[in-house]
């Protein structure tokens, strides 16, 4: 059986996605979900290839191609007569209290993160997709680097900066220290700040570059921080391991309506 030959019903239970995506791969995305979000937890024995086919209406090939991917990604391992068990939960992971604050404070870069910088390229236009109703600048430095926590890859930024914004920074400065930092120090005032969250899958490069499964989830953020003049001071796209990710922040509300990002979010202080 193959994809095609499945009831046209059947595949759409399984494809919250676009069909040009392999069948197997939208399974083991389904699948890994099941272990991110704890309903499988470490240890769980998981159901048989019969059940996995009969409950997602797929092939049995479809299904040990999925439990491979998973099983490649270290998250499951078993085998014939012994069963399938879960190893471990990514999501387990984003308890790190460390990680929670590279990626929800917005100023500091901690003793145990780092940034490796992939291009700078001056007096670029901003891209269409990240203007809307804004005003721009005439050009923009962009700045496209990944953010390390000891050592291993959790996020990969894509962010254009006013030039005569990025001027003011110390040159080098963007390689240890966050945009955000860099824009308070330089006296550049922010009168707005607005966040976009999304989710999808990485594509070859993007998983190449964070050293993740293109079965994984990303989560996608695109941020736009703008003057008095509505004008874009800085904007990008911001890619986080779906396994690696936590955002923790003290949200601004004042009565009922929408709420406005504050320019710094405060990162929730642990309890005493």
């Amino acid at each position: 059986m193959n994809a095609d030959a499945l009831p046209t019903a059947v595949r759409h239970r399984l494809d919250p996605e676009s069909e040009r995506i392999a069948l197997y791969v939208r399974l083991t995305s389904v699948l890994r979900r099941r272990i991110e979000t704890g309903e499988w937890g470490e240890g769980h024995r998981i159901p048989s290839i019969e059940e996995l086919c009969e409950e997602y209406g797929v092939a049995r090939n479809t299904v040990r191609q999925a439990l491979q991917l998973l099983k490649s990604d270290g998250l499951i391992d078993g085998g014939r007569g012994v069963g399938t068990f879960v190893l471990k939960s990514p999501g387990g992971r984003v308890a790190n209290n460390e990680l929670k604050e590279a990626i929800s404070d917005p100023l500091h870069l901690g003793a145990d993160q780092s940034i490796e910088i992939l291009a700078r390229n001056k007096k670029v236009q901003l891209p269409e997709a990240l203007c809307g109703e804004r005003g721009a600048y005439p050009d923009y430095t962009q700045v496209r680097k990944i953010h390390r926590f000891r050592g291993q890859p959790f996020a990969l930024m894509d962010i254009y900066i006013a030039a005569q914004v990025y001027a003011k920074f110390p040159k080098g400065q963007d390689g240890s220290t966050k945009i955000a930092r860099l824009l308070r120090d330089s006296g550049v005032r922010i009168a707005d700040s607005r966040l976009e969250i999304t989710t999808r899958h990485p594509d070859h490069e993007t998983a190449r570059l964070l050293e993740y499964s293109m079965t994984g989830s990303l989560v996608c953020m695109r941020r736009w921080r703008t003057d008095a003049d509505n004008r874009i001071v800085t904007a990008g796209t911001y890619l986080y391991r779906g396994d690696l990710f936590v955002l923790d922040i003290a949200e601004p509300f004042a009565g009922i309506g929408p709420a406005r990002t504050d320019f710094v979010p405060r990162v929730r202080k642990k309890p005493r």
